[in-house]
């Protein structure tokens, strides 16, 4: 699995290192998937990185926990 997002803070924040980025100016997606292309290696890793920073990180558990201590405190 490979997630592509565009180059905005938000993004980065959400996905960390685990995705690759693209900036919205003309050919930066098609240099990016040309790049991957060329490594002829699985993103196997990058893939389970990204899994287990969603597992982590955005749990329903978490999330509500983060709201309550937002608003209890």
């Amino acid at each position: 699995m490979l997630i592509w997002f565009l180059d905005v803070d938000f993004n980065h924040q959400v996905a960390q290192e685990t995705a690759l980025y693209w900036q919205k100016e003309e050919g930066q997606l098609a240099q990016l998937i040309d790049r991957v292309d060329a490594q002829n290696q699985p993103f196997s890793e990058l893939g389970q990185a990204a899994k287990e920073n969603m597992k982590e990180n955005y749990t329903w558990e978490k999330i509500v926990g983060e709201y309550e201590e937002l608003f209890l405190s």
